[in-house]
């Protein structure tokens, strides 16, 4: 009987309710700041492959190089990087695939990286 109502519990709080205000996702960011040793290679087996890996796993750029103005501390790295996941889970599986451990290994002799996950707020 306890099984069944957590069940029921659990289905209840994933239903969606008509009419009823759907509950806000958490986005997730990941943001980066980024040194290029060698552009062409980098390009080559990193940079032109990942944008289509991250649209796979729900993600889209927000940031990616740009004119950069540092405001306050140390600016090591010339390059940033922001993408956008639909939560945390969606941000760990891009992180995680295969795909993209793969990617990131390619790239390693070519640029180095300074990465952070972030949970954002659910949009107002």
């Amino acid at each position: 009987m306890r099984t069944a109502r957590l069940l029921l519990l659990a289905a209840l709080t994933t239903m969606a309710i008509p009419g009823a205000p759907a509950l806000a996702a958490t986005p997730a960011y990941i943001v980066g700041s980024i040194t290029i040793t060698d552009l062409e290679a980098y390009n080559r087996v990193y940079a032109s492959k990942v944008p289509a890996l991250i649209a796979a796993h729900g993600g889209r750029y927000l940031v990616r190089g740009g004119k950069m103005e540092p405001l306050e501390g140390a600016a090591t790295r010339p390059r940033h990087v922001i993408v956008v996941f639909p939560d945390m889970a969606a941000a760990r599986g891009f992180w995680n695939s295969p795909e993209y451990r793969a990617l990131a290994a390619a790239r390693q002799p070519y640029a180095s990286f300074d990465l952070v996950l972030v949970e954002g707020r659910p949009a107002d």
